[in-house]
């Protein structure tokens, strides 16, 4: 038999890899780090409620905290503004924006659009190449569901979309699609998945690789819908943020001292942010 290409072999090895390697980043170092770990960090603390709504976001305050320039904590910023955890007003600078259950729902709603669309087109090109992956990435997302391996499960299933997703070829509404993807990736870091997801997501994963399998493009829409909205119930219900969360954890910013603590890790430019 002869051996499948090595870029065709999927582990958790190889996963985990690639989660790792989104969390490192890929930006340009400046000063000696990535501006896309400082961004992480500021946006799991926002997440956390560190920072209250409304508060201010100063870049020197939060160089200090971070233990890094006040460079990459601008640039921070202003990816963050994209993601639309942060506002900046002219002359005031940037601060941070509520996260609350409409706000997470109107992110998961437009979510929810471009991904049923781009799983249907992807699911119409399918490839026996990618149901092959699909299926061993299924494999391994089940594995880690068990295990309670919620990292490793959540890397596997945002695989698993994308590699139906890629087929769509339309990189516009993937980038649209990723704007919210690393807040809504934090949350469900944050609070897992419940028993009944737990049950209900692998039996949905393998109902789309049948549909998959036979091209059907409209099966496989309806199938990403009940997928997605569960989804977005099940992350609004246990979120905190769908619970004022930055109202009920918010506190004024910590020293220096916790900060570095936190991502002393930025100054080497050699290890990830520990979520």
């Amino acid at each position: 038999m002869q051996a499948a290409p090595a870029e065709d072999v999927v582990t958790a090895a190889s996963i985990r890899a690639l989660i790792e390697a989104e969390r490192n980043g890929f930006a340009a170092l400046v000063g000696g780090t990535s501006y896309s770990r400082v961004r992480d960090v500021i946006r799991r603390d926002i997440i956390a409620g560190i920072f209250a709504p409304g508060s201010r976001l100063k870049a020197v305050e939060l160089a200090a905290r971070y233990g890094v320039s006040p460079v990459p904590v601008r640039e921070a910023l202003q990816q963050l503004l994209g993601e639309g955890l942060v506002v900046i007003v002219p002359n005031r600078g940037a601060s941070v924006r509520a996260i609350d259950g409409n706000f997470l729902r109107n992110v998961c709603e437009v979510r929810e659009v471009l991904r049923v669309h781009l799983t249907a087109k992807g699911a119409a090109r399918m490839t026996d190449r990618v149901l092959a992956r699909l299926e061993a990435i299924e494999e391994i997302y089940e594995d880690a569901l068990a295990a309670g391996d919620d990292q490793l499960a959540v890397g596997a299933n945002h695989l698993f979309h994308l590699e139906i997703r890629r087929l769509a070829d339309n990189p516009e509404a993937e980038e649209m699609l990723q704007k919210h993807f690393a807040l809504t990736k934090t949350l469900r870091l944050r609070v897992g998945y419940s028993a009944e997801r737990r049950r209900e997501m692998p039996l949905e994963h393998r109902a789309l690789i049948e549909a998959c399998r036979r091209r059907d493009p409209d099966a496989a829409a309806e199938i990403a819908r009940r997928h997605t909205r569960s989804s977005i119930e099940d992350l609004l219900r246990h979120s905190e943020p769908a619970r004022d969360l930055q109202g009920t954890n918010s506190a004024p910013m910590p020293d220096n001292t916790a900060g570095v603590k936190e991502v002393a890790v930025l100054n080497n430019g050699r290890e990830s942010v520990v979520s």
